[in-house]
């Protein structure tokens, strides 16, 4: 088992002058399939690798890919896994780190003629330049706004780094022209964190994008000012929100709790057959910054997945928590890291279940309170689901009104790319 990793990487360490491209290639994909293989979850339907035939992929990662095959189907027949990758060392430290180099800004419709800007990084050239959530664009590069031209304008954002934007200014009522550009910048994990005042108490809320080490950096201060200001309840906004790694997760997680909770089980991870050995149980553990919650709201969506549903996940047995927004992604499943040559591989290799044998697989995380994502508002009090989560604090109950199905599966235009959408344990084989 991981004594093959120790072999392989030994056995690869020769003087690759020896070797023509052709087997240097072979080497890569025939050792990135006995690596991966040994640790995917679902690897016993995986073909031996003479039958598979690793080096006709052209990288790993179409290799990975393949893999997602092999793993369980959904109701529309379709397999489950979505994210088993490779990636290039490099490519990967940057994620890690935070570096970006993008737009700075995703897109999202909120009806088929008017397309909203959902989210802005706050160190982008979009926002250094005045764009924010909320704002209405009307074209980008003379293509009109509509989901109609959703095709057309995710083009526009793939194959250019300069892209003109005419959007719509509330303050002065009239329409401006904004040349945007990709460039480089670190990404913020936090979106926005402030209070929100209900029967003279007030509400902690907390936007997290990501758990990159960073934030590690963040949640103590923000968590202290909380707790100087006697918070009771405290809404975590992870609509945006696709992972990242699962111990900074485990952090935001011991400052969530009540003390009851500590030295419980936080999860528990299961691998296949061949590595049962490493499935494990990780407790919650004592935490300076902890609110001792009773009620914790989370607004989700279908990009909260992979950490982000563990943190649900391993908070409801403890604490009373209610979802608002649009059912989750259903990934509660992991990966750790091989660096092999100048790559990352990164199968899925573990599942994940909280103190009480819970966990996901076909669907994810259904909300208590169905609500889309209210782009025309930014994340204050008006904005839809921050109003449902505080109306339901002050009146315990929700509001009468719920939203609409979307009107189309495709609304959104994700451009922030440097978010890590998968729960990466840290350990490193």
């Amino acid at each position: 088992m991981l004594f093959i990793l120790g072999s392989l990487f030994c056995s690869c360490s020769k003087d690759d002058n020896f070797q023509s491209a052709a087997d240097s290639h072979t080497v890569l994909l025939d050792s990135s399939f006995i690596i991966s293989k040994e640790m995917y979850l679902w690897n016993t339907g995986i073909k031996d690798n003479k039958d598979f035939n690793p080096s006709h992929f052209k990288t790993p990662l179409e290799l990975l890919i393949e893999f997602r095959k092999y793993s369980p189907k959904n109701d529309q027949g379709l397999p489950i896994d979505n994210w088993s990758f490779a990636i290039e060392k490099e490519t990967w430290n940057n994620l890690l780190q935070g570096s970006s180099n993008d737009f700075g800004c995703s897109f999202r419709f909120k009806d088929s003629q008017d397309l909203r800007i959902s989210a802005v990084q706050q160190n982008s050239f979009a926002h250094k330049n005045g764009l924010y959530r909320g704002l209405q664009v009307l074209s980008i590069n003379d293509i009109k706004a509509t989901i109609a031209n959703i095709d057309l304008i995710s083009k526009e954002f793939n194959t250019n780094t300069k892209l003109s934007i005419v959007y719509f200014d509330k303050e002065t009522q009239v329409n401006k022209t904004l040349i945007i550009s990709k460039e480089p910048y670190v990404l913020e994990p936090v979106m926005a964190n402030n209070y929100f005042d209900v029967n003279n108490k007030k509400v902690g809320y907390l936007n997290i994008s990501t758990f990159i080490n960073s934030l590690n950096n963040k949640l103590p201060v923000i968590f202290d000012d909380f707790k100087a200001n006697a918070v009771e309840v405290l809404i975590i906004d992870l609509r945006y929100n696709g992972g990242g790694l699962t111990s900074v997760m485990e952090n935001l997680a011991n400052m969530l709790i009540p003390s009851g909770a500590v030295g419980k089980t936080m999860y528990t991870t299961k691998h296949n057959t061949d590595y049962a050995m490493f499935d494990s149980t990780t407790f919650f553990s004592a935490s300076d910054q902890r609110l001792d919650l009773k009620t914790i709201y989370f607004i989700v969506s279908h990009n909260t997945a992979s950490s982000s549903e563990m943190l649900i996940n391993a908070i409801k047995p403890y604490t009373n928590t209610i979802l608002i927004g649009e059912e989750t992604q259903g990934k509660l499943v992991g990966m750790y890291t091989v660096p092999f040559h100048n790559y990352i591989l990164a199968p899925v290799s573990f599942k994940t279940y909280n103190a009480k044998d819970e966990s996901l697989e076909k669907n994810g995380f259904i909300p208590n309170y169905y609500k889309e994502d209210d782009v025309a508002n930014d994340f204050d009090q008006n904005e839809g689901c921050i109003s449902a989560a505080l109306y339901h604090y002050k009146n315990n109950v929700f509001p009468t009104s719920k939203s609409k199905l979307r009107i189309e599966a495709k609304q959104e235009i994700v451009l922030i790319h440097n978010t890590l959408p998968f729960a990466i344990k840290d350990k490193t084989f």
